[in-house]
């Protein structure tokens, strides 16, 4: 502890409570807790850490109390300190933006370059191409995302991203999946090409949070505004909607079969364009 000058507890939580032989009735109980704590250091950084503690009720008949006896497993830390988060902050006035026009309406996207570069240049080279137009939005699940980008040649074969073949996560500290999120989608670790979906999720999966070491202040804005914590390193943000999560609302409420894939008129992508942001 010597090495933080503060430190917060998250949880306290016994996972396991048991008895042993050879003891009295009043001190022959036993227990392991998890202990998860964020301390902060002397520069200010928020160090996350679970630690299992190992606890053992002493004393005798006129009365006993729990005792710590010692660390069972120590966890080495993760830094969770806050970061910066951009994708939640307006345009800049002569930013480039995305302006994704659709049947349900027009979605406005951030972009970040200098984040992910190659799947910012393979969205852009596409939609310029005219990839997207009249293009479905072909997996939609209401209060999780909505997915296009599914390309075919005129042989049926699904078509490569802009490099030829399937291309690297870009995966970094600052891009999350929030609900409104632009990301990759994939068929698993480096398989990035044509298609990508916004995430639409108003709420947050607790679970997930737990099981993640994230930025102090991008686990509470998860908490605020929904989205899915657990694609955070499995698929690579590349933009946000800063305009029109409305849209991605009303396309997410479409009915779809037992595969996600909407019935009855699914909405398409019109056009992508390029502008510049102006206010």
């Amino acid at each position: 502890m010597a090495l933080f000058k503060s430190v917060q507890v998250v949880e306290a939580v016994p996972e396991k409570l048991y008895t042993v032989t050879k003891e009295d009735a009043y001190n022959n109980y036993r227990a392991i807790v998890k202990f998860k704590y964020v301390g902060y250091t002397a520069d200010n950084k928020a160090i996350e850490k679970t630690d299992w503690i190992g606890l053992v009720k002493r004393g005798s008949m006129d009365g006993a109390a729990w005792q710590a006896w010692g660390v069972i497993w120590q966890d080495s830390g993760i830094d969770v300190s806050d970061v910066r988060l951009i994708q939640l902050e307006k345009p800049q006035k002569g930013e480039e933006i995305g302006v994704m026009t659709t049947d349900a309406g027009v979605i406005k996207l951030r972009l970040f370059p200098d984040k992910a570069p190659k799947a910012v240049e393979n969205f852009k080279t596409l939609a310029k191409k005219g990839a997207y137009n009249d293009m479905i939005f072909h997996r939609v699940i209401n209060d999780f995302m909505i997915q296009a980008g599914e390309l075919t040649g005129p042989d049926g074969k699904e078509l490569p991203s802009i490099y030829g073949q399937d291309f690297e996560d870009e995966f970094n500290r600052d891009l999350f999946n929030f609900r409104g999120a632009l990301s990759m989608g994939n068929a698993g670790p480096n398989t990035n090409s044509t298609h990508f979906y916004i995430v639409q999720s108003p709420k947050v999966d607790q679970e997930y949070l737990d099981l993640s070491a994230l930025p102090l202040n991008a686990e509470a804005k998860y908490k605020e505004i929904g989205g899915r914590a657990y694609l955070d390193n499995r698929h690579t943000v590349f933009g946000h909607v800063f305009e029109g999560m409305e849209v991605v609302d009303k396309i997410a409420a479409q009915k779809t079969d037992e595969t996600a894939r909407p019935l009855n008129n699914p909405v398409k992508v019109q056009k992508i364009e390029f502008v510049i942001y102006n206010p």
